[in-house]
């Protein structure tokens, strides 16, 4: 097209900058963002909202801001849809809190969260590790009688291997137990409903081993909660 002598369109950028959001190219999408404005290519309400999604996937809310402002001194009103990718782009890179912040601006502002705010919002909590906040948006969800979709049950695997490693928590470098090579050890990451299955790998050479799950039922496996030695088996 450009050796052709023709210049390409805002449907073409607009395309190619959804191209590079979707794939997380994000300086290339930047680069092509300049080159749009620098050859006179008037962005719409559509590369507008790419753009505000690639700043939030970036974690650059006063980029995010100027991008609203411009949209505005353009002529062209944000939508809900807007706000949505602002926090659909939160929740793909786990700032659930930043989604949260941009949820109640878009309140603040006058606009109607629907079900895929909720939806958005609720997942990226949820990645964030804020399950209580996302259930109290669940409830306010229906509330606002919002149909949000049922999440299907998943069964979730883990493989956790347990061995003395030196670690330096306070400063202090000792010989610590690790899971994984983390301690406090890694995350379970679920939600009701769920199965989590966790094969463990005990590599103490002289210690057994019990997790204790806080209450968790243990269905088809009660050997696997309890007081060591008692109710529950170690390995």
């Amino acid at each position: 097209m450009v050796d052709q002598g023709e210049k390409p369109t805002i449907v073409s950028y607009g395309a190619l900058l959804s191209a590079l959001e979707k794939g997380k190219l994000y300086d290339e999408a930047l680069q092509v963002w300049e080159h749009m404005l620098k050859v006179g290519v008037v962005p719409n309400l559509y590369a507008f909202t790419i753009m505000a999604s690639i700043y939030a996937g970036q974690g650059r809310s006063e980029m995010v801001d100027s991008i609203i402002r411009d949209m505005v001194s353009s002529g062209i009103e944000p939508t809900v849809v807007t706000f949505n990718v602002i926090i659909s782009g939160c929740a793909r890179n786990s700032m659930g809190s930043i989604a949260f912040e941009w949820f109640h601006r878009m309140k603040v502002l006058n606009f109607s969260p629907n079900e895929i705010t909720y939806e958005m919002l609720i997942e990226a909590l949820a990645k964030d590790a804020k399950p209580k906040l996302a259930y109290e948006l669940y409830l306010r969800a229906n509330i606002s009688l919002l149909t949000l979709p049922t999440v299907e049950a998943r069964i979730r695997h883990y493989k956790w291997e347990v061995k003395y490693e030196y670690k330096s928590q306070d400063c202090y470098k000792k010989l610590v137990i690790a899971i994984n090579g983390k301690t406090p050890g890694p995350s379970i990451i679920a939600q009701q409903g769920d199965t989590v299955v966790v094969e463990l790998k005990n590599s103490l050479l002289t210690e057994n081993v019990a997790i204790h799950w806080h209450g968790i039922p243990q269905i088809g496996t009660p050997w696997s909660d309890g007081t060591e030695g008692v109710t529950q088996g170690s390995y």
